[in-house]
């Protein structure tokens, strides 16, 4: 009698494992275009896009959603192609780079000196249901001398 428990048990372990994973969704965002420059006065100055600080939770790629006014999950089956810290850095690198104001704008994984360092910190990024699906980004941007 124990043998057979054993092996039901045995077969249902098996049986579970044989089951298909649920495929990882992955979601990129499309930030519009940036304008193109306009002739101005640009300022001789070179930038820096420093790193952009997020919580831990949103580091993992995961894409988050806002239950109510406290409580934030994350989707395990759908992230994102990029973490938000990322998507945020990468953006403004461009959009400072496209207006064409600077004398340069870089990152510090290129290692130039700059005169200022633009920094920043995600508060809110996640999804929210009430009654339609739509997102709520919160984020502070400072600039700094180098």
């Amino acid at each position: 009698m124990k043998a057979s428990r054993w092996s039901v048990a045995i077969l249902c372990v098996l049986i579970s494992a044989c089951g298909a994973a649920r495929a990882i969704k992955y979601y990129q965002l499309e930030i519009p275009s940036p304008a193109p420059a306009t002739a101005g006065t640009g300022f001789a100055v070179s930038l820096q896009v420093g790193n952009i600080e997020a919580p831990p939770i949103m580091r993992d790629g995961r894409i988050l959603y806002q239950v109510g006014t406290h409580e934030v999950g994350a989707y395990e089956y759908h992230r994102w192609v990029e973490t938000p810290d990322r998507v945020v850095q990468d953006s403004l690198v461009r959009l400072l780079r496209a207006s064409g104001k600077f004398q340069s704008v870089d990152t510090p994984r290129n290692a130039v000196k700059s005169d200022y360092i633009v920094q920043g910190k995600i508060y809110e990024f996640s999804e929210m249901d009430k009654p339609e699906i739509h997102s709520r980004v919160s984020l502070e941007i400072e600039l700094h001398d180098a």
